[in-house]
């Protein structure tokens, strides 16, 4: 006799402010918004109910009916939101945001008036503890990348052969802002950066997405990038959604992989399903792709660059290592509030 399976559903509380731009239905900036609002309801192991708030929240009966509370940015208003916290025994798990930034933000003292448990974000553990303490518990989730904005990509024979694309934030060189540097440190840690992905833009075979189309959201990165055989993704602390983002859109991903930015830990391949650049080879590679634009080769790499990130690293698969580290803070450490569910 067979038995069916038993799954197991872990109710989550999302809490955040209800200021916060990027969990709003008209952010432009929509990498978390697809993250959170979308990607935690498909996972068929997440029951997940919102609460937006302006600094107060009803956490009794949140902790009475709630396995876990997911904070996807801790602030201010959080941190009010979560006041009392102490006084219960159920995990808190947060995004912890870009490493660097607990330099100019009390991020730790926030944590900790939360009673965060668990960091999550989709950079190297080794980019997150250049910062944090390595006392603080942290998995690297790769969310940002909705499958269903890339499924249809430009034919490969369609797309731009004279000129490399590149895109994201690129720091500015005016004569103020070099003056403003050293009055701003914060300021020079992002040139450097964006430091290779500047001498990439500075070439002249090399353009920007937004020459080609000014993007509205980041929902509209697939179609931009998707103009160009080859496109350029460079980070040069740690690698960001743009890597992923210009993979999947089918280009031959010029990547930035170093010691410095730990790249290599996303799994791509040099010369299989990326081509792998540094300061100091970074105008070889891109002088090979424009000389033979037509090689099969690069295309193969495109391919299978493209497929890797499809099958591996997009939000659901994020949710998936996510759902891990809820299932291993509940079941190890809490008393569970979580229903068995019959699987058909």
């Amino acid at each position: 006799m067979q038995y069916p399976k038993i799954r197991i559903v872990y109710r989550l509380a999302v809490v955040y402010s209800k200021f916060n731009e990027h969990l709003q239905d008209k952010t432009t900036n929509r990498i978390l918004y697809h993250f959170i609002r979308y990607a935690l309801k498909r996972n068929s192991s997440l029951a997940v109910k919102y609460f937006p708030n302006s600094g107060s929240i009803d956490l009794p009966n949140i902790v009475k009916y709630y396995d876990a509370i997911l904070l996807p940015t801790v602030d201010l208003c959080t941190v009010y939101a979560m006041k009392g916290i102490e006084n219960y025994d159920i995990p808190v798990i947060a995004r912890a945001g870009p490493p660097h930034h607990i330099r100019h933000k009390p991020t730790l003292e926030w944590f900790k008036s939360c009673k965060v448990n668990h960091c999550f974000e989709h950079y190297p553990s080794e980019s997150f503890y250049r910062y944090y303490p390595h006392s603080m518990p942290y998995t690297m989730v790769q969310y940002g990348l909705e499958p269903n904005l890339y499924e249809k990509v430009l034919p490969w024979s369609e797309r731009i052969t004279y000129k490399v694309g590149i895109s994201g934030v690129l720091p500015k060189t005016d004569f103020l802002h070099t003056i403003s540097k050293f009055r701003h440190p914060k300021l020079l840690r992002t040139s450097h950066h964006y430091h290779l992905r500047s001498l990439c833009n500075s070439l002249p075979d090399v353009v920007h997405s937004r020459e080609i189309a000014p993007a509205g959201s980041t929902d509209d990165f697939p179609a931009i990038l998707g103009n160009f055989r080859a496109a350029i993704a460079a980070t040069s602390y740690y690698p960001t959604v743009k890597y992923r983002e210009t993979a999947a859109a089918g280009c031959l991903t010029l990547m930035e992989v170093t010691e410095q930015n730990h790249a290599k830990v996303i799994g791509y391949e040099d010369m299989k399903t990326a081509v792998f650049i540094n300061k100091d080879n970074y105008t070889k590679h891109i002088r090979e792709f424009l000389d033979t634009p037509d090689n099969p080769v690069w295309e193969d790499i495109a391919k299978q660059g493209r497929k890797y990130t499809l099958e591996h690293l997009t939000n659901d698969h994020a949710v998936k290592t996510l759902v891990k580290v809820i299932a291993g803070l509940v079941e190890r450490e809490y008393n569970p509030h979580h229903h068995p569910v019959n699987s058909a």
